[in-house]
């Protein structure tokens, strides 16, 4: 599969299309990022899965596990800027090399707390990604081609996206990695990439770090409270994106 290959500048079918109908020819309309059932499935059981084992760890003996969690964010905040910079390189670093953003985005929240984590976690992730989507642009074409081609769903996604094609492609249930080699292989511009990505991240980043800085309160109906309003926003900003693609889709828009 040659995916390097531009659609011709006069293809009526703008790419917000073709990732709605890759999508929906591999099974799996509509998309499972969370503006999608599988995409906001998972969320959704990470969410009542950490506030089950919160609940359990704050009326057992594992409650004192949990002192070490507020142990080591001391341990941490003892170190200032350093600690940051060690983590955002860390995290730059794993993902680019394919690790899932959320976990990411879970421990930074745990670590630094919502507002910074939410900060570290999307700086870090968007940069990882650009990193994955350099190798495969400027010297790891042949290993990228490789790695995506199993993914029949791209094979319909030739052409170049913009801004709202790359949001729409980071709502495909495909591992992140495959998306950053797919884009460095077929070219999308650099500037197009990193708006996309990091518009297609935001969503995602806030739920799963708001997930995570609820781990890290020290009292049981903060974290509660913080992980419910994960759910809440997990549903509006699902709701939100079913309608950006019916927007960009409906509408045959090519940005």
């Amino acid at each position: 599969m040659d995916v390097s290959t531009a659609g011709s500048p006069g293809d009526p079918e703008c790419t917000e299309q073709r990732v709605e109908r890759a999508t929906r020819a591999a099974g799996l309309a509509p998309a499972g990022g969370i503006g999608g059932r599988k995409g906001r499935k998972r969320i959704l059981i990470l969410a009542v899965t950490v506030a089950a084992a919160v609940v359990v760890v704050r009326t057992t003996p594992l409650q004192e596990w949990f002192g070490n969690i507020q142990k080591w964010k001391d341990w941490i905040d003892s170190y200032g800027i350093a600690a940051l910079a060690v983590f955002f390189v860390a995290s730059v670093s794993v993902v680019a090399m394919g690790l899932p953003r959320y976990f990411i985005c879970a421990v930074a929240g745990m670590l630094f707390g919502f507002l910074q984590g939410v900060s570290m976690a999307l700086a870090s992730t968007v940069l990882g990604a650009y990193c994955t989507y350099a190798f495969a642009h400027w010297g790891g074409r042949h290993w990228a081609e490789r790695q995506i081609a199993r993914y029949k769903m791209l094979q319909s996604l030739s052409r170049r996206p913009g801004i709202g094609g790359v949001f729409l492609i980071r709502q495909l249930p495909v591992p992140g990695l495959v998306p950053n080699l797919f884009m460095g292989v077929i070219a999308v511009p650099q500037k197009t990439f990193l708006i996309g990505t990091l518009l297609g991240y935001i969503p995602s980043t806030i739920i799963v770090t708001l997930i995570g800085s609820g781990i890290g309160k020290e009292s049981l109906m903060h974290s509660l409270g913080q992980i419910t309003a994960s759910i809440l926003l997990l549903a509006v900003a699902s709701w939100g994106i079913m309608l950006l693609r019916k927007r960009f889709v409906g509408g045959n828009r090519n940005v």
